[in-house]
Parts: structure tokens; C-alpha cells; sequence
């Protein structure tokens, strides 16, 4: 939880703060997550750290003074003064009143869950080219026109230099899938993002429960989750990590459940709608999954399969340029990475290959598989968090709503930790 609440505060950085703080927040992440590592099973079960509160409550406060805005000024206000009311809510939620304690909590979350509503339509049309070509691929989809072969509009208007230009829909053909119902039914694929806000909290809090989590430190998920001051930003943005944390939650529900099948399905889908998450495939593998009959595994693979050949059928080579776009295109770091080569672009002449990230991924989760961190949930999680953290920390690309979602893994990672270190179940 407090890598957690690290990584959230590295999120509320812009300009140059996000190499002279949000990078430097990163790192701590990392370390911390690490040092939670080394704890290992059978770890003495402590009480609930009061100072986790204020922790809470300094990432909530944030919110309330970060840098950059959104949309207009109506919605600037709210959105602040929802950061506001989030540090009132900690210090509710951290009080000896159960009643207040639960009205505070129930309209964080319903707060929360409105915000994230409104800004769609708040925000028909932001500056950033992940809206238009996610919402032209998926209107494509919708007419029976290949995604991966139309164009969006250019919301730069070329002023935009990335080190690359993007002619093709550069994400995965699931998240199409996943936003086409709410494309058809509502007109903006962002209401999936929003939708994703409640439902990520939902599946923490049962996730917890049926770990026998302490309310105290289900209670600061909830809030760390519900108080993010950068969801706002993602779900404005149109990033598509919500989407990663809803079906890593749906995993931990299923893990902890003894749900191997779900827990199977779940997991394979990951890389299906991100092509970076890797690393929680490869632990689960090494854990759970060595548990799990060949059948689920036989369901969990066609599903994820299902996702992209019907593409490939389609128009392969399109569906493979669309998918390996992001490694391909790029021919230097992005000066906004939050990152080493970031940093590296920004002041050095000399840099990381782009590869080094994805060995590093490979190499961390690899070696954490055949250390045995993946045969707890809390260990699955955690440990996917670090190699992730790694891998961002020595990309070409690490962005807020990358970090964004890792915070949810540590979130699992603590709500589900067993005092025991009890392995999760083959279950049925």
C-alpha cells in the first residue's frame, strides 16, 4: 500500500517535475515493492500503520494543487474539489465513528464514480490523438470496416513530434471489443473507462474480503483507488489501463475464490488488451497455473485467441501492423517518459535500446517465477508490479496511466495477503 501511495503521488507531476520528482517517486516505488518481496511467507501479521492515513491522505491533497487541467473551468473546480473532499473522507474513514466511517466511504466511491462519468461528455473532443483514433477504429468496427486500416484526424495538426507518426490503431483488437457496446449504445468509448472505476473497486473490496483482509487496510484501498487525483486524466484521455484493472481484479476474485478457470481466462486476456502485460502471465504460470487443469488452460488460450484472429482472417498484415506498431515505430524515447531514456533524451546524446525494457520484463519475471513469488496471490501481484516497475523505469515509454495501473497490482497485492502466505487454490 505505501508503494502504492508512492506511485499515485509520482502520477501528479507535469513538465519538468516529472523527471526531477515523478521519476525519482518511481524508483521508490520499486525499491519498496521490493523490500515487500523479501517478507516471503509466513511474514509476522502487524496492525494496520495509522501513518498510512496520512500517507492517503497527502496523495488525496495532490489532487487538490496539481499541475495542468483537463477541461473547463466548472469541471476543474469539481475535480479539485473532489481531491479536497477525499482528505475530509480519510480522516472520516480513519475516525472512531463506524457511521461516519461508512458515509464517508460510500460517497467517496459514488463520487468517484460520477466524476468519472461526467467527463466524457464534459470533454467530447481533448487534445490527444488516443481519442480519435480509438473512437475511428472502433466506428470502423461497427461498419464492418477493418479497424486497422482507417485513418484518424491528426488532433496536432502536425505540431506533435513523438519520434514517430501514427497511421494505424496501435492497440490491441480486445479493446475494441470491449468498447464497441458502449460506442453503439452511447456514443463514447470512454463510458467503458468510467464504468471501469466502480467496478475496479467492487472486485478490490471482494477480493479482500475473501482474503480475510483487515477493514481498516480495505478501507484504504478503497479510498487509494476511488482518491487517485490522475483518473480523471486517464479516463479523459482515453487510456485503456482501467480496462487491465478490472480483469487483474477479476483474477484476484477468482484466485482467491479457487476459480481456476475464471482465474485462467482472466489472466490470458491481459496481454490480449495490452501488449506490455506480460509479466503476470509468466508468474501465474509458474504459480497457479501449475495448478490448473489443461482444459482451463485450453479455454483461457482459445479466448484470447478469439480476440485477435478473427482480425487476422480479416486483413493480416493490417492487424500486425496495428498490434506491433509501438514496438516498431519508435526511433528514439519520448522526451515526456517518465523513465531513464527519458531522462536520457532529455540531457545526454547517448541511450538504452529499446529493447532493454521488454528483456528486462522478461528476465524479472523469469527470475521471480523460479524464486516461487507467484505461488501466493499477494506474491503474483506484487511480483508483477516490480517487473513491470522495471520495465517502465528503463523504457521508452513509461507513462502516468502505465503506473496507474501497476498501483492497482500493489493494491491486490496488500488486499489479498495472507498472514499464512497460504497458496492460492487449484480450485475448480
Amino acid at each position: 500500500m505505501r508503494a502504492a501511495a508512492v506511485l499515485a503521488v509520482a502520477c501528479c507531476f507535469d513538465g519538468p517535475l516529472r523527471l526531477a520528482v515523478s521519476l525519482p517517486l518511481v524508483m521508490a516505488s520499486l525499491a519498496i515493492s521490493c523490500l515487500a518481496l523479501r517478507n516471503g511467507d509466513g511474514a509476522d501479521v502487524r496492525p494496520f500503520p495509522p501513518t498510512l492515513w496520512m500517507l492517503l491522505a497527502s496523495v488525496a491533497a495532490l489532487g487538490i494543487a496539481m499541475p495542468g487541467n483537463i477541461g473547463p473551468l466548472w469541471l476543474e473546480l469539481l475535480r479539485r474539489g473532489f481531491s479536497f473532499f477525499g482528505v475530509v473522507a480519510i480522516g472520516l474513514v480513519s475516525g472512531n465513528s463506524p457511521l461516519w466511517r461508512r458515509r464517508a466511504l460510500v460517497a467517496s466511491v459514488a463520487g468517484a464514480t460520477v466524476l468519472a462519468f461526467i467527463i466524457p461528455a464534459a470533454i467530447p473532443n481533448p487534445l490527444i490523438d488516443v481519442v480519435p483514433w480509438t473512437d475511428t477504429a472502433v466506428r470502423a468496427f461497427l461498419h464492418g470496416v477493418h479497424p486497422y486500416t482507417v485513418q484518424a484526424p491528426d488532433v496536432y495538426r502536425g505540431g506533435a513530434d513523438f519520434g514517430f507518426v501514427v497511421r494505424v490503431y496501435p492497440y490491441m483488437p480486445a479493446t475494441l471489443l470491449a468498447f464497441a457496446p458502449f460506442v453503439a449504445g452511447i456514443g463514447d468509448f470512454r463510458y467503458a473507462l468510467a464504468a471501469c472505476v466502480p467496478a475496479t473497486i467492487w472486485l478490490v473490496r471482494r477480493a479482500g474480503r475473501r482474503s480475510g483482509a483487515d477493514p481498516q487496510l480495505l478501507d484504504a484501498a478503497t479510498l487509494m483507488i476511488a482518491l487517485h487525483p490522475t483518473m480523471a486524466v486517464v479516463v479523459r484521455s482515453g487510456w485503456t489501463e482501467p480496462l487491465l484493472g478490472v480483469a487483474s481484479a477479476v483474477v484476484a476474485v477468482a484466485l482467491v475464490e479457487g476459480r481456476s478457470g475464471l482465474a485462467a481466462i482472466g489472466t490470458l486476456l491481459l496481454p490480449a488488451l495490452k501488449q506490455y502485460a506480460i509479466a503476470p502471465v509468466i508468474l501465474w504460470a509458474a504459480g497457479p497455473g501449475r495448478r490448473t487443469r489443461p482444459q482451463a488452460w485450453a479455454i483461457a488460450a482459445a479466448c484470447a485467441a478469439l480476440t485477435v484472429f478473427p482480425f487476422l482472417l480479416w486483413n493480416a498484415q493490417a492487424t500486425l501492423d496495428g498490434m506491433l506498431f509501438q514496438v516498431r515505430a519508435p526511433v528514439r524515447p519520448r522526451l515526456t517518459s517518465i523513465s531513464i531514456p527519458g531522462l536520457l533524451a532529455n540531457y545526454a546524446s547517448v541511450n538504452l535500446p529499446v529493447w532493454v525494457s521488454a528483456a528486462a520484463q522478461l528476465v524479472a519475471s523469469g527470475a521471480l517465477a523460479a524464486a516461487g513469488i507467484g505461488a501466493t496471490v499477494p506474491g503474483l501481484y506484487a511480483g508483477s508490479a516490480v517487473a513491470l516497475l522495471l520495465t517502465f523505469v528503463l523504457g521508452w515509454q513509461g507513462f502516468v496511466n502505465y503506473y496507474v495501473w501497476i498501483g492497482t497490482l500493489l493494491v491486490l497485492a496488500a488486499v489479498t495477503d495472507r498472514p499464512t502466505g497460504t497458496p492460492v487454490s487449484a480450485g475448480r
